[in-house]
C-alpha cells in the first residue's frame, strides 16, 4: 500500500486532489512503470537486495520523483518472496560466535573461515549453503520466489487508484455518494463496509446512497488498522458506478484540517467480500438448530424514507407461516448508530428486525420493548443462537415453533 508521501497531489486553498494522469503525462508513467517492471526481469531467485540495487538505478526529473518510488513501492508489495528461516539463522550466528570465543580463550587468531569449515563438517553441510542461511532472515537476502504479471498500464492505474487510498489514510470523516449501480454492487459495497468493520450510515439519495464513515483520525484506537480498511473499500466504493466523495482530513506535518476530493466516473468490478467472522458463526449456529426459521444472509436494503437506511447481515425465513424477520449485528459499532436504529425502528420500519448489540455499548433492551416489530438483542463476546432466536420470535409472533 502507498502512503501519504507516494501519493502526487495538488492542494489549492484548503481544499485537496489527488494530480490524474492524462495524455502526456500518462504516456510517460507507462514509460516510467516499464522501466521499473524491466529492473525485476528475471530476477526470481535472486535476492531482494539485488533487486534494490537495481531500482535505485533508476532515476528521472524531480517532478516524477513521487511517480518513480510510488511505483517501485508497488512493485515490491506485488512480488513474492521467499519466508526465510528465521530460528536457523540465529541458531547458525550463535554457533559461529561461540566457535569464535573459543578460539580466543585459546589464545588463537580468529579465522572465519575456518570456523565456518568446521561448523559446514560438524552438520555435513556445504560451506557455501551455510553462509547463505546464516543471514537469510536479513530483509536484503530475502529471495524472490514469485514476479507479479502485470504490464506497465496495469502498474499505473495501481498507483493512481493507491494514490487516492494513501490521502484516506488522514481521514477524519468520508461522506461518498454512489449513483447509477446495479442493486448487486451495492449489496457488495455495504457488505464491504461492514466486513472491514467501519464505522458507517446509509442514506437514499436520488438513484443511489449517500454512505458517511468515520475516518481513521476520528478515533483514538487502532488508527493505522482502520486507515487500512477505509481503504480498501475504495474500490467497492468506485464499483458502484459513479462515485463522488468528499472526506476531511488532516494532511502533513501540521496536520492541516483540508477537503479532500475524489470523482470516480469509471466504474469497476467489485467483488463479494465474506461476511465478518462473527455473522459467519452466528449463520452457522443459526442453521445447525431446529428454530423453525431458514437463516440466510441478506441481500435487501431496507430504506424508511426520510430516517434512514439499514443494511441488514441476514433474514431469518418462517417458510410455512411466510414470515421474515431481519437481523443486523451491531457489535463493533458506537452507540450512535445503535440509537439511529432504535429511531429507524420506532419511525414506523414496516419489515420486523431485531438488533443484536454489545453490551459493552450500554443500551438496554428494554428500549424497544413497546414496538412490536423490532428488539433489542443484546450479548457480552458472542451471540447466542437460542437467545436470539427467542428475541426472534418474539417479533415473528410465533412463540410456539
Amino acid at each position: 500500500m502507498l502512503t501519504p508521501a507516494h501519493a502526487r497531489v495538488r492542494r489549492k486553498g484548503m481544499e485537496l486532489t489527488t494530480l490524474p494522469l492524462k495524455g502526456k503525462e500518462l504516456s510517460r508513467a507507462h514509460q516510467v512503470a516499464e522501466a521499473v517492471l524491466d529492473a525485476a526481469e528475471g530476477m526470481q531467485g535472486r535476492r531482494r537486495g539485488e533487486l534494490m540495487e537495481a531500482l535505485n538505478e533508476l532515476s528521472g526529473p524531480a517532478r516524477e520523483r513521487k511517480l518513480l518510488e510510488g511505483l517501485k513501492k508497488l512493485l515490491l508489495d506485488l512480488i513474492r518472496f521467499e519466508e526465510p528461516d528465521a530460528a536457523r539463522a540465529t541458531e547458525l550466528r550463535r554457533a559461529l560466535f561461540e566457535c569464535a570465543a573459543e578460539q580466543r580463550r585459546a589464545g588463537q587468531i580468529f579465522d572465519r573461515e575456518t570456523i565456518l569449515r568446521q561448523l559446514a563438517e560438524e552438520r555435513g553441510e556445504p560451506v557455501e549453503a551455510l553462509e547463505e542461511q546464516m543471514f537469510a532472515d536479513l530483509q536484503s537476502e530475502q529471495r524472490i520466489a514469485a514476479l507479479p504479471r502485470v504490464g506497465p498500464p496495469e502498474l499505473v492505474e495501481r498507483y493512481e487508484l493507491q494514490s487516492a487510498q494513501a490521502v484516506l489514510l488522514r481521514a477524519t470523516r468520508v461522506v461518498a455518494t454512489v449513483r447509477g449501480s446495479s442493486p448487486e454492487a451495492y449489496r457488495q459495497l455495504f457488505r464491504s463496509l461492514k466486513f472491514r468493520r467501519l464505522l458507517h450510515r446509509i442514506e437514499r439519495v436520488d438513484e443511489g446512497y449517500r454512505v458517511v464513515i468515520d475516518g481513521p483520525f476520528s478515533i483514538f484506537e487502532s488508527v493505522t488498522r482502520y486507515g487500512l480498511a477505509l481503504c480498501l473499500a475504495l474500490p467497492a466504493l468506485r464499483a458502484c458506478g459513479r462515485l463522488s466523495l468528499v472526506a476531511d482530513v488532516r494532511w502533513g506535518r501540521s496536520r492541516d484540517a483540508l477537503t479532500f476530493r475524489y470523482d470516480w466516473g469509471g466504474g469497476g468490478s467489485g467483488t463479494e467480500p465474506p461476511m465478518p467472522d462473527d455473522t459467519t458463526r452466528l449463520l452457522s449456529a443459526l442453521s445447525a438448530g431446529k428454530h423453525g426459521f431458514r437463516a440466510t444472509p441478506c441481500d435487501e436494503i431496507l430504506d424508511l424514507p426520510g430516517v434512514g437506511t439499514i443494511a441488514p447481515d441476514l433474514v431469518l425465513v418462517n417458510d410455512k407461516r411466510g414470515q421474515r424477520v431481519y437481523l443486523e449485528i451491531l457489535g463493533y459499532w458506537s452507540r450512535d448508530a445503535v440509537w439511529k436504529r432504535i429511531e429507524i425502528a420506532r419511525s414506523g420500519l414496516p419489515q420486523k428486525i431485531v438488533f443484536a448489540v454489545r453490551e459493552r455499548l450500554r443500551v438496554s433492551e428494554a428500549m424497544l420493548d413497546d414496538i412490536d416489530s423490532a428488539a433489542l438483542y443484546t450479548y457480552k463476546n458472542t451471540p447466542s443462537a437460542a437467545a436470539l432466536m427467542r428475541k426472534v420470535k418474539q417479533v415473528a409472533k410465533c412463540e410456539g415453533l
